[in-house]
């Protein structure tokens, strides 16, 4: 009996960890084998100028604390870093499914960084600007 216990203990662990592992992964689309790009997709030169700025249009498709990734209207994925100075003024919580436009900086090495974001109407069908 106390063999069975440290087992299923020792199993259930297991379980957790590989969940956890999970969920920390980026997810891939089913229907799309779109690569994350972790560039603002300036298609101008690889190198952008950090202190431009570019928007997005796109689906939020996963958020985490400093991170979100939005699937734009071409079925590209983007992920974007957010910061204490990003105004989120625009939102009013996000949930996924929801369509965002973001306006970011590129940062070397990094995601893009959100200046700032705002929630748009469902209907709306604009894509990178």
């Amino acid at each position: 009996m106390l063999l069975s216990k440290s087992v299923f203990t020792t199993l259930l662990a297991a379980a957790l960890l590989l969940t956890s592992c999970e969920a920390a992964s980026v997810p891939s689309s089913p229907a799309s084998s779109a690569a994350l790009d972790t560039d603002s997709g300036s298609a101008s030169s690889n190198e952008a100028d950090p202190s431009e700025e570019t928007s997005f249009t796109g689906v939020l498709v996963e958020a985490a604390m400093h991170t979100i990734i939005i699937r734009t209207d071409d079925g590209a994925l983007h992920e974007f870093s957010l910061s204490d100075q990003t105004d989120r003024s625009g939102v009013d919580g996000m949930l996924l499914g929801d369509r965002l436009k973001v306006v970011c900086r590129d940062q070397p090495g990094e995601a893009p960084l959100v200046l700032s974001i705002e929630s748009l109407p469902a209907s709306s069908t604009a894509g990178q600007e």
